[in-house]
């Protein structure tokens, strides 16, 4: 029997299914950025587990079949989170990294058109952008009248947990998921190996993803130009980066151009700023192992 997950409920390149591939940024995070409802999933978790089984007991025993497919949808959503990552990696290994993000686009394109090319990615397309819309999809997952097989669910919520790490990624929202992308990569790296010294520019890529590890959860300036020092210090980069490319590639709120400027001036007179420092210390044995 042919899987229904794969029937095609509408054709590929219907003016429906275009319309969904090529939808605006906002209309994409509408229905692929989950991490508010993620949240409010882990939190309907929380309240069904929080408390004992004798308190729980019987909630769970007389539930009404609106709460167990929400339980369900929540229970799979979660638990489905994040494995689509080797997948979404291989994409990324398998190009050079100024195709990257027009691979990761045409892969968005391509799973969209997997999505409503059945009736239940038509139902998620229809439904996921409204409020509380989670709900029906729930519903029509594992509600009573159900009739689709684990094995369509489960390929269904991989395609959109896929999807969304994708859309994550093109959005700029990337750092989480440790892949070294975001939607400048590509000048990103080359901005890197004009300030390399000659021996470490096959290496820039790698050096994007070690100053996007540490400066991403830096809280203060001192941590968040750290990375560039140890750099500096080791010759890795034979001039630090400018400030225009830290602001725009890592953000400003944990940084200042005054402040960068201080931690990362290798011709200051003044005492080293990280002299003492264990995180300094442990940093340089780091990549002297990453890049020597």
């Amino acid at each position: 029997m042919r899987d229904r997950y794969e029937e095609d409920y509408e054709a590929p390149y219907s003016p429906s299914a275009r319309h969904y591939a090529n939808l605006s940024k906002q209309e994409m995070d509408k229905l692929f950025y989950l991490n508010s409802i993620r949240s409010t999933l882990f939190e309907i978790m929380k309240q069904v587990y929080s408390s004992t089984w004798q308190e729980n007991e019987s909630t769970l025993l007389y539930a009404d079949g609106n709460q167990r497919a929400q339980w369900m949808f929540a229970s799979k959503m979660l638990s489905v989170y994040g494995q689509s990552i080797p997948q979404v990696k291989h994409l990324l290994n398998s190009v050079r990294p100024e195709m990257q993000e027009e691979e990761l686009k045409d892969k968005r394109v391509e799973l969209i058109m997997k999505l409503v090319r059945t009736k239940i990615g038509q139902h998620w397309m229809n439904t996921f952008d409204q409020d509380d819309g989670w709900k029906y999809v729930a519903q029509n997952l594992y509600g009573e009248a159900n009739q689709l097989r684990s094995e369509e669910v489960d390929s269904f919520l991989l395609t959109i947990d896929q999807i969304s790490i994708i859309n994550d990624l093109l959005q700029g929202r990337g750092s989480k998921y440790r892949l070294g992308y975001n939607t400048n990569n590509a000048k990103s790296v080359e901005v890197i190996k004009h300030h390399c010294n000659k021996e470490y520019v096959d290496k820039a890529a790698k050096i994007l993803v070690e100053l996007h590890r540490y400066i991403d959860k830096a809280q203060k300036a001192k941590a968040a130009s750290m990375p560039i020092r140890v750099l500096l210090d080791l010759k890795i980069l034979r001039e630090r980066l400018p400030w225009s490319f830290i602001k725009q590639e890592f953000g400003s709120d944990n940084n200042s151009d005054s402040s960068y400027n201080d931690y990362t001036n290798v011709y200051s007179p003044d005492i080293h700023p990280y002299k003492g420092d264990k995180n300094y210390t442990l940093m340089m044995s780091d990549f002297e192992k990453e890049f020597k």
